[in-house]
């Protein structure tokens, strides 16, 4: 097992590569998850989304998670 911090953009054929071997993606919302196009089947995306953002509706390629407070609902 082995963790490695890496900023995609600066060698795309480095990032195509090291995406192929990933086996868990955890990146920011938005065009950052776009490497996990290359991961192999099987292995996992986690997608860090902006606090209290809420998605207009849950799909079967968004599941969601919510956190509620008294007030308020956002998805975790």
């Amino acid at each position: 097992l082995k963790c490695v911090a890496h900023v995609f953009g600066r060698d795309m054929f480095f990032d195509l590569a090291l995406a192929r071997v990933t086996d868990v993606l955890l990146c920011t919302h938005g065009a950052a998850c776009y490497h996990a196009f290359y991961m192999q089947p099987g292995s996992s995306l986690l997608e860090l989304l902006p606090f209290k953002y809420v998605p207009l509706q849950c799909t079967r390629f968004c599941g969601c998670i919510y956190v509620c407070n008294n007030s308020a609902c956002s998805v975790l």
